[in-house]
């Protein structure tokens, strides 16, 4: 069966995709480096070369390793985007793979050899592969846990416990998802089912938050909350705009980071992901990764889009932290759940779904969202409804009341 990227890119279609007794074995072997055919085999273990080459085949067919020749390893298998991401999501599930690096601007050979190009088919005796098409390189905007009590031990996926990110994922439309988040966001929708296109303003207000700071001169940005690959993306939109523009997104879901790690394969100088938990900033400001990348020292967009709605408690000094050294020029954008105006019984039957998830719904009102912007001037329109903020002709109104979002200055 052949696949296409953004079915492979499904976290439940991945698990079902890696069965079969030799295939994890052999597509772990590949994620350490490219082999040849007999060292492969030899790495893999006691399996007959009958099976061996047979589970090459299906591996060959569903897109997921190549068969490639290159100057440095002669004929090589090797691992396609795809069959990095789904191993990664699917052992998530089971034994985690050993931690990788974080991605830098560093280019990792195996990443090219990953990439399909024309090659010239061969018979299957020899065992030569036509190559697969790339992974879908998406990444985007989403709420994911970080109440470090109850989020996810790193390097394991829990799917017998709704997850905000997949819940988010699943009112996109997205595929990234198990039925336990399915049906915990089909509760939402048949008590709010404006909540659907709520979250799609959601997300439009952040494209044009970043495209308002990237023409407005910022090269900078962190994404505190990356979540789920959607596109487009900050550093897709900002440096669309602006070529020069540098993005570090930060989250901590494995399912986040397997698809970051796997799907975005091409390094890319300008962009990185760092693996922390925004509840602790002083972990996620100290980082290398965000230190090679982003410049304190020059104005940065900090964007909190979505995402302190999961944080339960007093979010001020959380906000404050991450802006307080930020230099003159800077900017912080929140977008965040509200009460007001919305009906209590739909509010409370939101968080009663959500307490059963691995983070709560944190409602707070429009005032204690404004509080967040103390110190910072606030750019036209102020604090609205999402839908409200320099919207376009293209601008979702539909369940209209449930976000409400600015972009505030450091003066």
């Amino acid at each position: 069966m052949n696949w296409s990227p953004s079915e492979i890119t499904s976290a439940e279609e991945a698990l079902g995709l890696l069965s079969g007794k030799w295939v994890l074995p052999i597509l772990r072997a590949l994620a350490e480096r490219p082999y040849r055919s007999g060292e492969l085999h030899g790495a893999v273990g006691e399996v007959s070369g009958k099976v061996f080459y047979e589970t090459l085949e299906r591996l060959r067919e569903r897109g997921l390793v190549i068969h490639e020749t290159a100057p440095a390893h002669d004929a090589h298998y090797a691992l396609t985007a795809q069959g990095r991401a789904a191993v990664r999501i699917a052992s998530l599930a089971g034994e985690p793979l050993p931690e990788t690096a974080e991605r830098t601007n560093t280019t990792d050979p195996r990443d090219e050899l990953s990439t399909p190009r024309e090659d010239e088919s061969m018979s299957a005796q020899q065992h030569d592969e036509h190559p697969s098409t790339t992974g879908d390189r998406r990444r985007g905007q989403t709420p994911w846990p970080v109440d470090i009590s109850r989020t996810e031990q790193p390097g394991r996926l829990d799917i017998s416990t709704p997850h905000p990110a997949r819940m988010y994922d699943y009112f996109l439309g997205g595929k990234d998802n198990f039925a336990v988040d399915r049906e915990a966001a089909e509760r939402v929708l048949a008590h709010v089912p404006e909540i659907r296109p709520a979250l799609r303003s959601n997300r439009a207000f952040l494209h044009r938050v970043t495209a308002y700071l990237a023409q407005s001169g910022i090269t900078q940005f962190i994404e505190l909350g990356s979540g789920l690959p959607t596109s487009p993306n900050v550093h897709e939109i900002a440096q669309g705009i602006a070529p020069g523009v540098r993005v570090a997104y930060v989250d901590n879901d494995p399912v986040v980071l397997a698809h970051d790690r796997a799907l975005l394969s091409t390094p890319q100088p300008a962009v990185t992901t760092i693996n922390a938990d925004i509840r602790q900033p002083e972990q996620v400001l100290s980082h290398p990764e965000l230190q090679r990348l982003i410049d304190i020292a020059r104005p940065v967009a900090v964007l909190l889009v979505a995402v302190l709605h999961f944080i339960p408690g007093d979010v001020r000094e959380l906000v404050t932290a991450y802006t307080r050294d930020l230099p003159v020029g800077s900017f912080v954008a929140i977008s965040h759940g509200v009460s007001d105006g919305n009906d209590s019984a739909a509010v409370q039957k939101i968080k009663e779904i959500y307490s059963t998830a691995t983070s709560p719904a944190v409602f707070r009102t429009r005032a204690q969202v404004g509080a967040l912007f103390d110190g910072f001037e606030l750019v036209e329109p102020g604090l609205v409804d999402v839908t409200a903020w320099r919207p376009t002709t293209e601008t979702i109104t539909e369940g209209a009341g449930w976000y409400v979002g600015a972009l505030g200055r450091k003066p």
